[in-house]
């Protein structure tokens, strides 16, 4: 009995020490963007679903609300996040126009305004990111992640071409100019069966971008925590 009791107590600790180790490599893993200091409030807007127009301007008027909070480097409103709820992830198909590399793969899409990418830390490698003046009025623009170029181009080098995207809710494909490419982030790790096939990531306009929900991402300077209870306000 007590041989029997120290060989489960055993196997006990060591998958124990197993587990800490996975916890201990997944805490000093680098995303690809910085986690520190962000503050996070989401808003669903299912409630507007038809009224596109009420919708955007709901959009809008959260977007000046949260700018013109105190306290915050950097804010952004996104309808997804690499590490966010998954109900805020889309899955959309894209394909490539160019004839010699026209796969289609499935991507992670991330609509936000323009400052998503200083708020979470995400780098533009090449290209630029979206502005202010890529509205809903002026062609479609997209920035892949290093990850979707490379799967559907087969390279980086993507800047000034041309991509056909289709998001969730759309009936037909649109085609958008890659405009820039952003550094990967571990989007894929977060999905079922990702160690067998990963995803990659593609930013778009929030304005080119219907969308059911939003979130408000915020980076502060200090602690976080204050600064996500007045998102509630």
């Amino acid at each position: 009995l007590i041989a029997g009791q120290v060989a489960i107590s055993t196997a006990f600790i060591i998958m124990a020490a197993a587990s800490m180790r996975a916890v201990t490599a997944e805490v000093l893993h680098d995303p690809g963007f910085d986690l520190q200091h962000l503050a996070v409030g989401s808003v669903s807007l299912r409630p507007l679903h038809g009224d596109t127009a009420r919708a955007h301007r709901v959009i809008e008027a959260l977007g000046a609300a949260a700018h013109a909070q105190p306290g915050f480097e950097s804010v952004a409103l996104t309808a997804g996040l690499p590490m966010g709820p998954s109900g805020f992830q889309q899955v959309a198909q894209v394909s490539s126009t160019d004839q010699a590399t026209a796969d289609r793969s499935l991507v992670i899409v991330i609509p936000a305004e323009p400052g998503i990418f200083r708020t979470l830390g995400v780098p533009i490698l090449r290209g630029r990111a979206f502005d202010y003046h890529d509205t809903a009025a002026t062609h479609p623009v997209i920035v892949t992640s290093e990850l979707a170029a490379r799967q559907l181009f087969g390279t980086t080098d993507v800047v000034g071409r041309q991509m056909s995207y289709q998001g969730p809710s759309d009936t037909t494909p649109t085609t958008v100019d890659v405009i820039g490419v952003a550094r990967d982030t571990d989007t894929q790790r977060f999905f079922s069966l990702s160690q067998f096939r990963p995803y990659g990531s593609v930013y778009v306009p929030l304005a080119q971008h219907d969308s059911l929900g939003v979130m408000i991402v915020g980076r502060t300077a200090g602690d976080p925590a204050p600064m996500a209870r007045t998102f509630a306000g």
